[in-house]
């Protein structure tokens, strides 16, 4: 599977300088693309955004390709963990999918949230690219 062919078909629900985030309808997917850096304050918008469309919306699956993401402040961090995560899982969320390129600052974020989603029965893969991030989300 082409991430871009997925991407191309889906609904932009956010586009800003910081990030671009999706909705597939079809295959119930919401996904982010990071640009780049983003503040505490945007940080908390872009998922209430996205909580706010998955009220609306049916989401099973979330897609976040964080390579460009820069470091998320920690408070930023506990916000998902302790109000986005469980939230999503309420509204429906049952696999998540993250693009990284691992270096240390980002794993130990990595591992913080997944060891939360976990805790609220969300499964989640690091994968290297789009393609087998998709493909975990599709297929296994």
């Amino acid at each position: 599977m082409v991430a871009t062919d997925v991407i191309n078909s889906s609904q932009i629900v956010i586009d800003n300088h910081y990030v671009r985030a999706f909705y597939n309808p079809e295959k119930q997917l919401v996904g982010i693309e990071w640009k780049g850096p983003c503040t505490k304050e945007e940080y908390k918008e872009l998922f209430d955004k996205l909580l706010d469309n998955a009220r609306k919306n049916p989401t099973q699956l979330f897609y976040t390709d964080i390579r460009k993401q820069g470091v998320i402040a920690i408070e930023s961090r506990k916000h998902f963990e302790n109000y986005v995560t469980p939230e999503s899982v309420k509204l429906g969320l049952r696999k998540t999918a993250v693009v990284t390129d691992s270096n240390v600052f980002k794993r130990y974020y990595l591992n913080l949230l997944i060891k939360a989603s976990n805790k609220f029965g969300n499964p989640v893969k690091l994968r290297l690219t789009p393609e087998e991030a998709l493909d975990f989300l599709f297929n296994e």
